[in-house]
């Protein structure tokens, strides 16, 4: 899990597959339709797990960002 810089927000929408969402304190199951957004704090931490078995067909996510400010850093 990791946060990013303040002023950067994220959407991860589940398009195919089940995953486990990391958001902050909070584990939850994601399925098909369901999003979150991670606040632009740079404290909320995320990261989305997929516990498939080998060989099952990729998790897909529909994902889109917004910023207030361009990072030089890689993150």
């Amino acid at each position: 899990p990791h946060p990013h810089f303040p002023g950067h927000e994220e959407i991860w929408c589940e398009v195919e597959g089940r995953s486990l969402a990391f958001v902050g304190s909070q584990l939850r199951m994601q399925y098909p339709g369901q999003a979150y957004m991670l606040r632009p704090d740079n404290l909320t931490t995320h990261s989305n797990i997929n516990f498939g078995e080998p060989g099952d067909k990729p998790i897909k996510f529909l994902w889109f960002s917004s910023s207030t400010k361009v990072s030089t850093v890689p993150h």
